[in-house]
């Protein structure tokens, strides 16, 4: 009897409740209708189970870790752009300093104490300038400063190609270090360490990057300009005597393993060879021609962000300037050319005369 009265208070307990929460539920609706002038249905608040819980906990925690991640990405990036700028400084400054201690421009010689001193009388006009004066370099003083320097590299027409050119018995030594043993991404201007520092080998080859600020060989690319390669077409190489003048003939993107890297050569069928496969790849028909007795320079750099190829100009030796005479080659060809007409002249002249007075 006690069970039953209990199930029947426990029935009535419940009606109660149902009640209330139902007489609650419409004061509730009745409430959203005088506050928003409309009747709505209450949501009760979703409840998640342990798997979903986890399941957003892990999101929550993906989300921090990739947040945390792109911040440490750009950190890195910001670290990376940061030291190329660094080194992009310490190269130039301390190729700035090297060219304002040993270097001359052009314009930027005293004119009134050359024309006093030498006597030379040159122009100011740049126009005017023979090629082997557009600048001047103190190669005694910087091999005495720098003994691993082997030339300075000169683009005429006043291009950002005007360094110092590196020799080393360690291959690619220069490859990331200045003339001075520092490092920077840059490097150097610098020889292929099986050529002789003399360039008196059939083929030499000079290294440097492309650089994206144009420092090094980064404007070497250039020269595929038909504009550009008829004002920029030659090179300097400035020696302890004498100045060599090179002149480009041709130029194409080859492999980083590629025929052309080898050296040296001398006047054999192998360098004539070597040669005619120059001629057949060169993108330009420069009209100049080489022989296996000529002596040549390969500029390599790479070629854009290929780490696979590279770029490549070749330039003949053709021309020569001697310190010890004040003359170039060219001219001494051609004065001693005339000395011999003159002689010829007087000759026939002579012969001439002969023949009247018999």
């Amino acid at each position: 009897m006690a069970h039953k009265d209990d199930k029947d208070l426990e029935e009535d307990t419940m009606s109660m409740i149902d009640f209330t929460e139902d007489h609650s539920i419409d004061a509730e609706e009745t409430e959203g209708a005088d506050d928003t002038g409309a009747s709505g249905e209450a949501e009760e608040p979703e409840q998640l189970s342990e798997k979903q819980l986890k399941k957003r906990k892990r999101s929550k925690l993906l989300n921090r870790l990739l947040f945390i991640v792109g911040i440490l990405m750009i950190l890195f990036a910001v670290y990376r752009i940061g030291e190329l700028l660094w080194n992009y400084h310490v190269s130039n400054e301390e190729y700035a300093d090297i060219t304002d201690d040993f270097v001359t421009d052009y314009a930027d010689m005293d004119w009134e104490t050359v024309t006093e001193s030498d006597g030379s009388g040159l122009s100011k006009e740049t126009d005017d300038v023979p090629w082997y004066e557009e600048i001047s370099v103190d190669i005694d003083g910087l091999q005495a400063s720098y003994s691993d320097i082997a030339g300075w590299l000169y683009q005429e027409g006043g291009t950002a190609i005007s360094y110092p050119i590196m020799y080393s018995e360690v291959d690619s030594y220069y490859l990331h270090k200045t003339y001075k043993g520092t490092y920077a991404y840059a490097g150097s201007i610098f020889m292929e360490t099986l050529n002789n520092r003399d360039f008196n080998d059939s083929h030499t080859i000079i290294y440097g990057h492309n650089m994206r600020n144009g420092s090094m060989f980064g404007t070497l690319k250039y020269l595929r300009d038909s504009d550009y390669m008829k004002e920029h077409g030659y090179f300097d190489i400035f020696l302890n005597d004498e100045i060599r003048r090179y002149q480009v003939f041709a130029y194409e993107v080859v492999l980083s393993d590629s025929w052309v890297y080898q050296v040296p050569f001398g006047a054999t069928d192998d360098f004539t060879d070597f040669l005619d496969t120059i001629y057949s790849k060169s993108e330009i028909n420069t009209g100049v021609e080489v022989t296996n007795e000529d002596k040549i320079i390969t500029l390599s750099t790479c070629y854009g962000s290929n780490t696979d190829k590279r770029f490549v100009v070749h330039a003949v030796w053709v021309d020569t300037y001697y310190y010890s005479v004040g003359m170039t080659q060219s001219e001494m060809d051609a004065a001693e050319e005339e000395t011999e007409t003159e002689q010829q002249q007087e000759e026939n002249t002579d012969e001439e005369l002969e023949g009247l007075a018999q």
